[in-house]
């Protein structure tokens, strides 16, 4: 159990403003990160404030605080991407196919524009520096107002907000590991609310009673920076019949970088709520203190988490392939479309093309 105490005015007007900075000006370079490439950029700036006093002299008292950050990080790989010879091959491989003559389908020639142009000169191994614009936005403040009644009772009461927005990379090259490309990065907005209110009464010298009330409510969620890619815009030939928006996850076996968000869960989110009302009685006498009370507490959780809501389609060298989370109708349609077999003869880093 945590009991946090929050600062309470006085009769004088008393703030605080505060400033921390930190920048890659003061670090050194990541792994990833090696000269002649720029520096990646990073900032991080903490600041906020807090300011309390009096409303009414001896009887009302305010209290308020505020801290912002406001980070922007750089995550450096080193990006496994498909070449142009090896594309141009795995075409020429299924077109000149004798036997079952496939046309490369438009629309898979649109997904590999989603990897970044190769960097180096071999044209079966291709790499390119890739990076992730990460974020970290947070705003929290908190407000209290502290009434007097009387000698013998005080009225207290408190409201906590808070928000973050977070966008990060989540990904590898292992199934269900989702993209470590930019567009595919994982997103996290996070709202807290929280209001309290206690009345402390001294009914003797030597007996206290305190009644509070608490709620609080917390509401996340996940997704990524596709979300909203309507993989219609490919074209009429890839249609996946999921009725959901967002690339599907697309993993190559460890050979290429994965494209598309993990499959699993991805989206989920949750909203918890919290109600308490509990009263307390504390009794001194002589050296012994005696505590008790009661408690009523009500927690309510709302989550989803959506696996394999996008679908996920695994290839492998030598022409195999598995689908996950597609309809009959959608499997099948791509299987139509990819059965060719190569008999294992591509080489390393080659996929049937259709």
């Amino acid at each position: 159990m945590v009991n946090i105490i929050t600062k309470s005015g006085t009769n004088q007007l008393h703030g605080s403003v505060f400033e921390f900075l930190r920048n890659d000006l003061f670090d050194a370079r990541n792994f990833f990160n090696r000269d002649p490439s720029p520096k990646s950029p990073f900032r991080n700036n903490q600041f906020g404030g807090s300011l309390g006093g009096p409303i009414v002299k001896d009887r009302t008292f305010f209290f308020g605080a505020y801290e912002g950050q406001r980070e922007r990080v750089t995550s450096d790989f080193s990006l496994l991407v498909p070449t142009q010879t090896q594309v141009s091959q795995a075409q020429q491989i299924v077109s000149q196919d004798t036997v079952n003559p496939i046309t490369p389908n438009p629309a898979l020639t649109k997904i590999l524009a989603f990897f970044p142009a190769p960097t180096n000169t071999d044209p079966f191994n291709g790499s390119a520096p890739g990076s992730v614009h990460d974020t970290n936005d947070v705003d929290s403040l908190i407000a209290k107002v502290d009434q007097q009644i009387d000698s013998h009772e005080s009225l207290s009461g408190r409201y906590a907000f808070a928000r973050s927005k977070q966008v990060f990379p989540l990904g590898g090259l292992g199934f269900g590991a989702g993209s470590r490309l930019p567009q595919f990065a994982q997103t996290s907005p996070t709202r807290v609310q929280l209001v309290s209110v206690s009345l402390l009464s001294t009914l003797s010298s030597n007996k206290i009673n305190e009644v509070r009330f608490g709620y609080s409510r917390y509401r996340t969620s996940f997704s990524s920076l596709d979300a909203n890619f309507d993989t219609s815009t490919l074209g009429p030939t890839f249609d996946l019949n999921s009725g959901k928006l967002g690339l599907p996850e697309i993993d190559f076996g460890g050979i290429f970088e994965n494209l598309g968000a993990s499959g699993f869960s991805i989206p989920r989110g949750r909203t918890s709520q919290t109600l308490q009302i509990l009263d307390n009685f504390t009794l001194m006498r002589g050296r012994h203190t005696v505590k008790l009370g009661g408690e009523y507490r009500r927690a309510v959780v709302d989550s989803f988490n959506d696996n394999l809501e996008r679908g996920a389609v695994l290839f492998q060298p030598g022409g195999s392939r598995q689908f996950y989370g597609m309809s009959g109708k959608c499997a099948g349609r791509l299987r139509r479309r990819r059965n060719h077999d190569t008999g294992g003869l591509l080489p390393r880093g080659h996929f049937p093309f259709d």
